[in-house]
């Protein structure tokens, strides 16, 4: 009996080191929902020329109403998109530092490869061209990360579905965004040489689109499931907007009402890069008016040089 109850503790011991180690894995993968629709949805509707569920009915939000977001501004409807109110980055927290002005905010490269260079270079692109360009924040370092320095945004290339952290949840996190560069399981229409998609495209879209979740940006269409406080649009403007919604797939927010309470949302952006229902691999993504308003309000404006 002996031999035979060692042979299980050694198993069961076998057990837990793998159960941990997977643990442990799935922390270095950043191992929450994949973030975006893929290319290939947006291509299929082109291609079908007509929408891909029934729209017949009516459309009706599906989560319960919140609270009204918080005015901001002078204006009643100061226009705003979907942020995290507690998710802001300030000076001290994370590696973050104020320097001229700018809100600095350390981010590296775990296990950069050389093939993934000019991936990287998009990206660094994307971010300088939009979120920089306006506010007064500034994505710094950009090299391989320190594995002394659990700060910022720490990204990881994969050929999985991008997301991220959404603002200061990234503090202390091993991982804090995953990015693909190449489209072999995920997204193939990026591929390059594909035909259907522009790869560049894709990498500078999904840049921009990540990079708001970092500085603290929710999804744009999530406001149009909750109460209209948080999107504007009267009953006929909603029910085209869900229409569109709906054609891609999205039927439900992608938040809770619950953190739906803890954001703040006024004037619904139908082209903001942060709104799954628009196809932000088409061309590459720019910020529109209300997407800049919205991050001058989290981080002020850009000082002039």
């Amino acid at each position: 009996m002996q031999p035979v109850r060692r042979r299980l503790t050694g198993l069961l011991a076998a057990l837990a080191v793998l159960v941990v180690g997977a643990a442990v894995a799935a922390g270095l993968q950043l191992d929450i929902a994949d973030d975006l629709p893929e290319a290939e949805q947006f291509l299929d509707l082109e291609e079908a020329g007509t929408a891909s569920a029934d729209i017949a009915g009516e459309v009706q939000p599906e989560a319960p109403a919140v609270p009204a977001a918080r005015r901001l501004g002078v204006g009643e409807r100061d226009p705003t998109g979907v942020f995290r109110n507690a998710a802001l980055w300030t000076a001290g927290v994370g590696g973050a530092v104020v320097r001229d002005g700018i809100l600095e905010i350390p981010v590296c490269w775990l296990e950069p490869e050389g093939r993934h260079r000019m991936g990287r270079q998009i990206t660094r692109d994307a971010v300088r061209d939009t979120w920089e360009r306006v506010a007064a924040i500034a994505f710094t370092g950009w090299g391989a990360c320190d594995p002394q320095a659990i700060e910022g945004v720490r990204i990881r290339v994969g050929d999985r579905g991008p997301r991220s952290l959404v603002g200061t949840a990234a503090v202390g996190q091993p991982v804090t965004m995953l990015l693909n560069f190449d489209f072999r399981s995920w997204s193939t229409a990026c591929q390059p040489g594909s035909g259907r998609r522009e790869w560049d495209v894709c990498v500078y879209s999904l840049a921009v689109h990540e990079f708001g979740h970092a500085l603290g940006f929710e999804h744009e269409h999530d406001r149009l499931f909750f109460s209209p406080e948080r999107h504007a649009l009267d009953a006929a403007a909603l029910r085209d907007a869900m229409r569109q919604c709906i054609r891609n797939f999205v039927t439900r927010p992608s938040m809770s009402a619950a953190e739906a309470a803890g954001t703040t949302a006024t004037v619904y952006d139908a082209r903001s890069p942060m709104n799954y229902c628009f196809d932000i691999y088409a061309e590459r993504a720019m910020l529109t008016p209300i997407d800049e308003a919205t991050v001058i309000t989290m981080y002020g404006p850009r000082p002039a040089p």
